[in-house]
């Protein structure tokens, strides 16, 4: 092998390196990107009002988008770690390669990495894959261990301690959206919670 031509190799495969390293700096910025997007819309989704004629869509997307959600990270998770395989299968061939003895010559420096420099340099893209899932997995699991199974479909009634306002709600609407009330600046309830 000539001079030249082992200079050409060992650039292709410093370049090829180089790739995959941006390659995965990519696939983490898309993840972040697509997660605050999904995110965001699932927020919308749980806070919409009913819209009639919509509620199946509104249904599916409320698992699709969740489901989604927790794929991509995995995902990236193995996009991440054949890019990892990848460098390190370019890494033993450049030192192969330089180990030749037409390429002694050329004075090539060593791509060798100890395995903890390796690992804390790829431990950002797994730990924000992992949460990102975990994330997902939580904010799909926290809402179901919440739940009172006594108060779907039940009414409750909320009687103002403080004053004569009294305010009767549905139990289902209240665990998975909440209670809004419109007030004054200050203004405040202490509610007793009974069944109606």
């Amino acid at each position: 092998m000539s001079e030249d031509s082992l200079i050409a190799r060992l650039n292709m495969i410093d370049a090829e390196i180089r790739h995959e390293d941006d390659l995965i700096g990519q696939r983490i910025s898309w993840l972040v990107i697509a997660q605050s997007f999904l995110f965001g819309t699932l927020a919308t989704l749980m806070g919409l009002r009913p819209i009639a004629g919509a509620e199946g869509t509104v249904r599916i997307l409320l698992i699709l988008i969740p489901l989604v959600g927790a794929l991509l990270p995995v995902l990236v998770l193995v996009a991440v770690a054949a890019a990892n395989y990848a460098m390190k299968q370019w890494r033993a061939e450049f030192e192969r390669i330089r180990e030749m003895p037409e390429a002694r010559q050329l004075d090539w420096p060593h791509l060798r990495h100890r395995s903890l420099v390796t690992v804390l340099g790829h431990l950002l893209p797994i730990a924000v894959s992992v949460g990102f899932f975990l994330a997902w997995v939580v904010s799909r699991l926290l809402p179901r261990m919440g739940r009172h199974p006594e108060q779907d479909g039940v009414e409750v009634r909320l009687k103002d301690l403080t004053g004569p306002a009294s305010y009767d709600r549905d139990g289902s609407d209240l665990v998975s959206r909440g209670l809004y009330l419109d007030l004054p600046p200050w203004g405040y309830h202490v509610f007793e919670v009974t069944a109606a």
